[in-house]
């Protein structure tokens, strides 16, 4: 058996002080012409040692570029983002391999690409329906009404390399709601005329006790008030437009293909401590505005 050392035109510098052990290793299995097993397994150790020790060496350098060949050359690719220059939170980040654990299906988003004032889909809030495998993943939202059997509702994370930020959605102008006070009494209604800045999301857990998926997402708008009754008349507020602040609460059941919003609990307002619950879980939209 020829020794093959001689064969290699470059060998890595940390490499260089063992190439004579190698050697001293192969001569010894040359003798009879024929390679034994324990030739072969003293060669695999050298060769696995020296691995080991010109990793720790020489660590892979941080990543020069979001595309995926770059992040395929790390080991931790898909569980950390490639660094940006700048990413506006708290958006959840999609891009190249990486999604934000935070993208969730089920759940409504709206999605623009980062450091840019373009929106993906108009600018609609839309459910996430599937987030693809592999290395470009497929991300696809809802289908346009009409649209169940061509979907054109879809892009893979890794089409653009400044990625794409996701934006949670709990709750959308037109929504209505009944107030609750701490003890569950009714005292009155209520529809959301006016978003203040983005919704963002606080939480995301899954419930031990049912495996649902909950997330916690804060939200200001202003309201206008249908009816109250004695209890809130006596706060003597501006019942056309009162500025709210709340966190929404959606649930998303084990096994449920979207997400339902369970409740808004005020909070840092004048009805701090009391809850906002949807008409219906479709949450009726309240049509003619002037009603």
């Amino acid at each position: 058996m020829e020794t093959g050392v001689s064969r290699y035109s470059s060998v890595p510098e940390c490499d260089a002080p063992n190439i004579s052990l190698l050697s001293e290793e192969a001569d010894r299995c040359d003798g009879s012409g024929e390679v034994n097993d324990d030739c072969w397994q003293q060669l695999e150790a050298f060769w696995g040692a020296e691995k080991h020790r010109c990793c720790q060496q020489h660590e892979p350098a941080a990543f020069e570029s979001s595309s995926t060949e770059s992040q395929l050359e790390n080991r931790d690719f898909l569980s950390e983002p490639p660094p940006q220059e700048s990413f506006e939170e708290p958006l959840a980040r999609v891009g190249s391999t990486y999604v934000d654990k935070r993208v969730v299906p089920g759940f409504r988003y709206i999605v623009r690409v980062n450091r840019t004032s373009r929106f993906l889909f108009g600018g609609r809030p839309l459910h996430l329906e599937s987030v693809g495998r592999g290395y470009g993943k497929r991300i696809t939202f809802e289908a346009p009404p009409g649209g169940l059997n061509e979907n054109d509702n879809f892009f893979y994370s890794d089409t653009i390399a400044q990625g794409y930020g996701f934006a949670p959605v709990a709750v959308q102008v037109g929504d209505r709601f009944r107030v609750q006070d701490s003890e569950g009494e009714e005292c009155g209604d209520l529809v959301l005329d006016e978003l203040l800045g983005e919704q963002t999301e606080v939480s995301c857990d899954v419930r031990k006790e049912d495996g649902a998926i909950v997330k916690d997402i804060v939200v200001e708008f202003h309201a206008r008030f249908l009816c109250v009754n004695n209890r809130l008349l006596d706060r003597q507020l501006v019942w056309n437009k009162v500025q709210l602040s709340a966190t929404a609460r959606l649930v998303k059941a084990r096994g449920a293909t979207r997400a339902r919003l369970e409740n808004l609990l005020l909070r840092d307002c004048p009805l701090a401590g009391y809850e906002l619950v949807p008409f219906s879980g479709k949450r009726q939209r309240l049509v003619d505005r002037e009603e």
